[in-house]
């Protein structure tokens, strides 16, 4: 093959290569601006000009990306929660089974000052949607590595994700209404109590 046909054939490669760090790049942006208008307004108050205005990209750069602001707000999130959970330690994720409930507590310890999205009945509910579904996922991907694909016979993994991760969403519910009257440490502790010796029945 000559020169000049391997180099026409590394063009489309280095194009797509920039056009990836172009989208990453835009991608970033978006969900920098709505991070940032959520601890300034009320969720559903939010439009998608406002976060033209503030990445300061067009319209059709948006949607290029993204169907609508909802699908921002979920990735914005469950890439929060994955940061917050990522550095668990091994020994820790072994003796909470993986549930590291902690480190979300802490972090929205932290949040709950923010005006937006926690004074906004749709933004806690669509928080608390997208973090469901993160947790259940997780959830069972853990105890599936743990138990295997089946489980126990009488309750299927799937069954048991879904358990965990109601118990965890509502526990943050009450924390968070009843102003927070424990530590995150003794909500993990009061939370390995009830829920692992279920999990380790099976």
């Amino acid at each position: 093959m000559s020169a000049k046909r391997q180099k026409s054939k590394t063009v489309p490669k280095k194009g797509a290569e920039r056009e990836d760090r172009r989208a990453v790049r835009t991608q970033r942006m978006v969900k920098q601006a709505l991070m940032e208008l959520m601890h300034s307004m009320r969720y559903e108050d939010i439009t998608v000009q406002h976060i033209l205005d503030r990445a300061d990209i067009g319209r059709s750069t948006f949607y290029a990306h993204y169907p609508d602001k909802d699908d921002v707000a979920r990735q914005l999130l469950e890439e929060m929660m994955e940061s917050i959970t990522h550095g668990v330690k091994p020994e820790t994720a072994e003796k909470s089974a993986a549930f590291p409930i902690a480190e979300m507590f802490r972090h929205l310890q932290g949040q709950l000052s923010a005006r937006g999205i926690w004074q906004s009945n749709r933004g806690r509910e669509y928080l608390f949607s997208v973090g469901q579904a993160y947790w259940n996922r997780r959830i069972e991907k853990e105890l599936t590595a743990r138990l295997g694909k089946r489980g126990a016979s009488r309750v299927p993994i799937p069954v048991a994700a879904r358990i965990v991760t109601g118990a965890a969403t509502s526990l943050i519910d009450w924390w968070i209404k009843q102003k927070m009257p424990y530590s995150p440490e003794e909500m993990q502790e009061m939370f390995n109590r009830l829920i692992m010796p279920g999990i380790r029945s099976l």
